[in-house]
């Protein structure tokens, strides 16, 4: 749900507790039936009350919006993470493996799509990390990333698809000492029998 979502609903909410009150306030009062002001009187309680239940509802309703509001990032940004686990070339996409590498709602990257961090968030919950990485990725390891190439390309596996050490993936990894260029250049080849991390970024 977008923010301005939550904003249209608080304000609608506002407006439907308003109007219950003055709905409520704007009521002529009923006259009493001989010998029924006990009775009225227990009626007018009731309704009090059931007038308070409302806005108490009301007011809950409005807390966990504004809560719900205060979690949604102004400026969300695309996460991407290296596996924990490693992989084999044929063992990153389904099929043929029988589950993906990269966890629902995250798919195996193209080197283009990581290929500028500074826009990326990593996601430190899910991926791999150093003993000095704090809130960002590793360095100096590698993992298996899509070249971009077309099903001519040599370093893909064979389409991810390959298990042969006769067959090679491209692989890349993060480097410290170059901050204008993070990445190993050129990217290198594994054998697709290696078991290797693998690269992944929010869908």
């Amino acid at each position: 749900m977008t923010k301005q979502f939550f904003v249209m609903a608080l304000i609608l909410v506002s407006m439907i507790g308003a109007g219950a009150v003055g709905s409520v306030a704007a009521e002529p009062p009923a006259s009493p039936p001989a010998g029924g002001v006990p009775q009225l009187g227990e009626q007018i309680l009731q309704a009090i009350q059931n007038l308070q239940n409302t806005v108490n509802t009301l007011q809950q309703t409005v807390r966990t919006l504004q809560t719900q509001v205060g979690q949604i990032s102004t400026n969300p940004q695309t996460s991407y993470y290296l596996t924990k686990g490693t992989f084999a070339g044929d063992q990153i996409l389904s099929p043929p493996a029988a589950t993906p590498a990269c966890d629902p709602g995250f798919h195996f990257a193209s080197f283009l799509e990581i290929i500028d961090v500074s826009n990326l968030k990593y996601d430190t919950a899910r991926g791999r990390t150093g003993d000095d990485s704090g809130s960002g990725p590793p360095v100096f390891t590698n993992g298996w990333v899509r070249s971009g190439g077309g099903p001519g390309e040599t370093a893909e596996c064979r389409t991810w698809t390959s298990h042969s050490a006769g067959d090679s993936g491209q692989t890349n990894r993060l480097i410290a000492d170059h901050p204008n260029a993070p990445w190993i250049t050129p990217p290198q080849l594994f054998g697709c029998n290696l078991a290797v991390p693998v690269w992944c970024v929010q869908d």
